[in-house]
């Protein structure tokens, strides 16, 4: 059903209403907006830089075609919060998939980034990888780096839908967490490169899903389609205490005690931010202080958000 030419009209009363009742959230009426540069319209994952403050490494997934099996090229875009570019670099003598996340970690000492090429929206593919990258402790515009190695891998039960993957550093294991099932299932792999042997994503836990916790979510989104409430990007706090997951519509914000896992962690009632609008949230990291979080959406227009965290 064509969406009413009254929905624009109609939904700024909704927020004016809102915010005379005091209702919208602070961190959405805070939040600082940018624009990513025109060749970055897929922006798919966002991960902070471990050596350059203020920097954020971001990515396209494929090619503008759902489910396409074209790839574009593997380059990794470094960004500030703002949008702005930086730099890039080209990932030498490998082919992209469906780049879906990114993160960072420290490997034999090296700081890399490890890209997630890990979504499959027919699930259909027999098996992922998650690339191995050191990231450039200087760098220009352009460059061309070496893949460090790569970590392949199949889930146990079938092929699966994925945006969501981060490093948890005080358990030492790359956590990713599924899409398109009712209940997303958390799995954890080894930060160890397996070159062309295919190892299996060892079952966390059962997650409830990510329902709208509050009645603004609704209210700014009403046509929310069925995966809405999916997850698609995850990070970690920079003090390890807190999990940021990324829906269409939300961020959830999941604390956890010193040396619990994030399997048991997940399972309690999150705080939730909700963002300006139901779209493709696909990207998400906290500053290098915790105190705010960044995320980016795919297509054109004002895709990156700064949303200050004040608790």
């Amino acid at each position: 059903m064509p969406r009413s030419s009254n929905a624009p009209r109609i939904r700024g009363v909704f927020l004016r209403t809102l915010l005379l009742l005091g209702l919208l959230p602070a961190q959405l009426l805070a939040g600082l907006k940018g624009e990513l540069p025109g060749q970055i319209d897929e922006a798919s994952g966002l991960t902070r830089s471990i050596q350059h403050e203020g920097l954020y490494w971001t990515h396209n997934d494929n090619i503008n075609l759902p489910a396409s099996n074209r790839s574009g090229p593997p380059i990794l875009f470094a960004v500030l919060a703002d949008g702005k570019l930086v730099g890039q670099i080209t990932l030498a003598n490998t082919r992209k998939r469906d780049w879906e996340a990114i993160t960072h970690a420290y490997w034999n000492g090296k700081p890399v980034l490890l890209v997630g090429d890990i979504g499959d929206n027919r699930e259909t593919h027999p098996d992922y990888r998650i690339l191995l990258v050191e990231e450039p402790d200087q760098f220009h515009p352009s460059m061309t780096v070496p893949v460090l190695g790569q970590i392949r891998f199949r889930y146990p039960d079938r092929s699966q839908d994925a945006e969501a993957m981060v490093y948890d550093r005080e358990a030492d294991r790359i956590l990713i967490m599924t899409k398109r099932r009712e209940k997303p299932m958390l799995y954890e792999l080894p930060l160890e490169p397996t070159g062309d042997r295919i190892i299996e994503a060892v079952p966390v836990t059962e997650l409830e899903g990510f329902k709208p916790r509050d009645p603004v979510t609704w209210l700014l989104n009403p046509l929310i389609g069925p995966f809405a409430h999916q997850p698609t990007g995850m990070d970690i706090s920079p003090d390890q205490r807190e999990m940021a997951v990324l829906t269409y519509s939300t961020v959830y914000r999941f604390s956890r005690e010193e040396g619990e896992p994030w399997g048991h962690a997940l399972k309690r009632r999150p705080r939730s931010i909700s963002l300006p609008r139901l779209d493709q949230w696909e990207g998400i990291a906290y500053a290098a202080d915790g105190r705010s979080l960044i995320v980016v959406r795919e297509g054109k227009g004002e895709n990156i958000l700064v949303l200050p965290l004040r608790d």
